[in-house]
C-alpha cells in the first residue's frame, strides 16, 4: 500500500473514477469502492456545492486550477486537502491530484501559538524594544517602548530612529547608523528623546538579525533615569559623609582622647570613664564611615592598590602592635608563630587593614584570659596567614555569607555583636585583588580560624 502524502484520482470522459493512487487508498475504502464513482461523492457533503462551483470555474478557464476541501474517509473522519485539477483535450477534468494539508495545518497552529507567545512576551517585557531596518527606519515597537517615548506604534512606523535621539550637533542619519553598526552586541548609554521633547538617559543593547526581508536591528532600551538620580543622591551622601561628618568626628575623637589622658587637666574617675566611652563610640562611628567609604570606592572601581615587596613577619608584628593595647584592656593575649624571610607582593596598607579587621573580630568574640593565635605558613607558591580565637565559632551555614555585605557573625546562641557588616566583605575584596583567597573554618563552640592566602613575591628574572 502506497502511503504517499498525495492522492491521485484519474477519471474518464464521463467523470467516473477509473484509477486511484497514493493517499486515497488508505482512506479505509476497498479499491473497488472508488471505481465507477464520481469524485464529488468522496467530498464532505457541506463542501460539495462549493467544490462543484470550483470545478466549473476551472473548466471555464480552460486550464489547470486549484481548490481546497474536506474529504470523507470510510470511518467518517475528515481529511483536508488541496486539489489540483488537470483537464483533458476537451476541457473536462482528467485527473484530481490532492495534497494532504494535515501537517501544514498543524504547523500553522504551532506557528500561530508561537507567535501569540512571542507577542505576549514582548507585550509584557518591561524594557522598550524596537525593530529597526539597516537604514534606520522603525518597523515595530512594543508597548513598553510606546509608553517610554509617548508615541503610538503607527506614529513611528517608517520614521527614522533619529527621531528618538536627543538632537546633537552634526548628527545625521548616516552617522547614527554607522555608530549603531559598530555597537552590535554591546550595550551603550544614549540620551533619548520623548515625544514631549524631554530627554532621558537609557542603556541600549543592539543586536542584528536576519529575516526574509533582509537584515534588521533589534534594540532593547532600559530607562535609567531613576538609577542616575539614585547615583546622584548617593554621591551627594558620600560627599556629606566624607567631608561633613568624618572631619568633625576626627576632631571630636581627638578632644575626647586628650580629655581622657588629662591633657586639659585632671578629671575625676567618672568623667574619665565617660570620656573613654564617648571616644569608643566615636571610634565605632568613624569605623563605619571609613568602611562605607571604602565600599563605595570598591563599587566605583576606585579602590587603588600599591603593590610592593613586603616582609610578612614585619607586617604582622606592626599590625599586632596597633591593637596590642586594646587586647590588654580586654585581658586577651596575642600569640605569634611566624616564619621568617617570607615575602609577598602586596599593598602594605591594605593588608594591614585586613589583619586589623580580623584581629578586631577575634577580640569581639574573645573572653577574658582567652588567647588569639596568629600563624603564618609557607604553602609553596602561597603564604597563609591564620587568625585563630577561642570564641564561639562560626556555624558552617554562615561561613560563606559573612563575607557578603551587611552580614554579621552570630555566635552559637544567635547573639550578634556590634559591627558594620562591611569589614569582612572589604577584606575579601582586598585579598582577591591580590590574587589570593580568604575563608574561615574551625569547630563550632571551639573558636574560629580566619585565614587568607597571598601569592609569594617572585624575584624578577634577570
Amino acid at each position: 500500500m502506497i502511503q504517499s502524502k498525495c492522492a491521485v484520482f484519474t477519471v474518464d470522459c464521463d467523470g467516473l473514477i477509473v484509477l486511484v493512487d497514493g493517499l486515497a487508498q488508505v482512506w479505509g475504502y476497498p479499491s473497488a469502492d472508488f471505481c465507477g464513482r464520481r469524485f464529488l461523492e468522496f467530498v464532505h457533503l457541506p463542501d460539495q456545492a462549493s467544490v462543484q462551483a470550483e470545478i466549473e470555474r476551472i473548466m471555464a478557464a480552460g486550464s489547470a486550477g486549484e481548490f481546497e476541501c474536506l474529504m470523507r474517509q470510510a470511518d467518517g473522519q475528515l481529511m483536508e486537502l488541496t486539489w489540483t485539477v488537470l483537464l483533458n483535450g476537451k476541457g473536462n477534468p482528467a485527473r484530481y491530484i490532492g495534497q494532504d494539508l494535515s501537517d501544514l495545518r498543524t504547523m500553522e497552529k504551532r506557528l500561530a501559538g508561537s507567535e501569540k507567545r512571542i507577542r505576549s512576551i514582548l507585550g509584557s517585557l518591561p524594557a522598550g524594544l524596537l525593530i529597526v531596518s539597516t537604514q534606520g527606519m522603525v518597523q515595530a515597537m512594543n508597548p513598553a517602548a510606546e509608553q517610554m517615548f509617548g508615541y503610538q506604534s503607527i506614529e513611528l512606523a517608517n520614521q527614522h530612529l533619529l527621531t528618538l535621539l536627543k538632537a546633537r550637533a552634526g548628527q545625521t542619519a548616516e552617522s547614527l547608523m554607522l555608530f549603531i553598526s559598530k555597537q552590535v552586541g554591546h550595550t551603550c548609554n544614549l540620551q533619548l528623546s520623548k515625544k514631549s521633547g524631554v530627554s532621558f538617559p537609557a542603556d541600549v543593547l543592539l543586536q542584528e538579525f536576519e529575516v526574509l526581508e533582509g537584515h534588521h536591528y533589534i534594540i532593547i532600551i532600559i530607562d535609567v533615569t531613576e538609577r542616575y538620580e539614585l547615583e546622584k543622591v548617593k554621591q551627594e551622601f558620600v560627599a556629606i559623609v566624607s567631608h561633613e561628618l568624618r572631619t568633625p568626628l576626627t576632631s571630636v575623637h581627638g578632644v575626647l582622647t586628650m580629655l581622657h589622658r588629662d591633657v586639659y587637666g585632671p578629671l575625676n574617675d567618672v568623667a574619665k570613664s565617660k570620656a573613654l566611652k564617648a571616644s569608643q563610640q566615636v571610634t565605632r562611628v568613624m569605623e563605619l564611615i571609613n568602611n562605607f567609604l571604602d565600599l563605595e570606592k570598591i563599587e566605583a572601581g576606585k579602590f587603588d592598590f600599591l603593590f610592593e615587596k613586603i616582609a610578612v613577619d614585619s607586617l604582622i608584628q606592626n599590625s599586632i602592635a596597633a591593637i596590642e593595647q586594646i587586647a590588654e584592656e580586654h585581658l586577651v593575649s596575642l600569640k605569634l608563630d611566624c616564619l621568617q624571610n617570607l615575602y609577598a607582593l602586596a599593598d602594605q596598607e591594605r593588608i594591614t587593614q585586613v589583619l586589623i579587621n580580623l584581629f578586631s573580630n577575634a577580640l569581639k568574640y574573645s573572653r577574658q584570659a582567652d588567647s588569639i593565635e596568629v600563624t603564618v605558613k609557607d604553602l609553596g607558591t602561597l603564604i597563609e596567614v591564620r587568625v585563630t580565637d577561642q570564641g564561639p565559632g562560626v556555624a558552617p551555614e554562615f561561613r560563606q555569607i559573612i563575607f557578603e555585605k551587611y552580614h554579621q557573625i552570630r555566635d552559637s546562641k544567635g547573639t550578634q555583636k556590634k559591627g558594620t557588616g562591611l569589614g569582612l566583605p572589604i577584606c575579601k575584596t582586598i585579598v582577591e585583588e591580590h590574587g589570593g583567597s580568604i575563608g574561615v573554618d574551625g569547630e563550632l563552640g571551639h573558636g574560629s580560624s580566619f585565614w587568607f592566602r597571598l601569592p609569594k613575591f617572585k624575584e624578577p628574572q634577570v
